[in-house]
């Protein structure tokens, strides 16, 4: 999890008749809840906490042997999930690191600044590969790299979507069209196209081919915190008005009813949901829902409101 208090925590998931729940560690304040379509709870013990950075941790990426986190204190630790000791340190931003990605089969970390910079390490050695030429005063506020493709994408604070070659450093392509700082982007495998969440309330779908935006979805109150699309025509955001919106690209122009599972999901009319291609609104958090990711089944995010919530679709 990403935290304010300088350090890192990961948490394993406890079901709740195992002995664990029941246990007085239990009872410490390792203990999260995890809750499921509002009424099933699972307990979250916290497992490893990595302390060692000097400010709030801001974001992190992880594999199987590693976790990356990046820090106010302007520095990137790689901590180990064997012994929970902090492997490396890497400096060389200048400013709070907002973002990062890890590829752990290429040793490569990729992370974003409010520096400005876009930096490229070598996560076994410990040392810098490249610095991105970036305009100063333009920080960088998220990233998705897309390993397959080779490339980055970034949100800043101009506005702006950029799309990064990572082996030569240079920038691709810039896609301008929101009207406030970019701060959750998403990166097809494929990249057919790209997705953006903005202060301005909306989202963007990208085609890279026609630099163009194909589709502005519009229904948030507030700045979208985080997107991903499943590659083809869901998305899902969340939001700091507290909601998490799912998205049909398919149904965008349309006012057709969709099928009977949306109905079902949040008991309300297809043909009511249905605007500019949102089908679905989950208001269970009471706080900003910063972080959000799905797969065919679920729908998993995080909040403000200090919970985590699973969603079954």
């Amino acid at each position: 999890s990403n935290l304010d208090d300088a350090r890192a925590t990961l948490y394993t998931s406890v079901s709740e008749n195992s002995d664990e729940t029941s246990s007085p560690h239990s009872q410490r304040s390792g203990i999260e809840l995890m809750q499921q379509h509002h009424k099933q709870t699972r307990a979250a013990l916290a497992t490893t906490k990595l302390y060692g950075h000097g400010g709030p941790v801001w974001c992190c990426s992880a594999d199987e042997d590693c976790v990356v986190s990046g820090s106010y204190d302007k520095t990137i630790k790689i901590w180990s999930l064997t012994n929970g000791n902090c492997i490396r340190t890497l400096r060389a931003h200048t400013g709070w690191v907002s973002c990062v990605s890890y590829c752990a089969s290429l040793e490569r970390i990729v992370s974003g600044s409010w520096d400005s910079s876009i930096r490229v390490w070598d996560s076994e050695r410990g040392i810098e590969i490249s610095a991105f030429p970036t305009a100063a005063g333009n920080s960088k506020y998220c990233l998705d790299w897309n390993v397959n493709a080779g490339v980055v994408v970034t949100g800043c604070r101009n506005h702006d979507v950029q799309l990064w070659d990572l082996s030569r450093a240079q920038l691709i392509q810039v896609f301008s069209g929101h009207d406030s700082v970019i701060q959750s982007v998403w990166n097809d495998d494929s990249s057919r196209h790209l997705v953006s969440g903005s202060e301005d309330k909306c989202l963007k779908v990208w085609d890279p081919s026609t630099h163009d935006s194909c589709c502005t979805l519009k229904g948030h109150t507030s700045a979208v915190m985080g997107v991903q699309s499943d590659g083809d025509y869901r998305i899902v955001s969340c939001s700091y008005d507290k909601t998490i919106k799912v998205w049909d690209l398919r149904m965008a122009t349309s006012t057709n009813e969709y099928s009977d599972i949306w109905s079902r999901w949040s008991g309300t009319s297809s043909t009511n949901r249905i605007r500019n291609g949102c089908i679905g609104s989950l208001e269970a958090h009471s706080e900003a829902v910063f972080c959000v990711q799905f797969d065919e089944e679920k729908i998993f995010s995080g909040s403000a409101d200090k919970s985590a919530k699973i969603f079954q679709f």
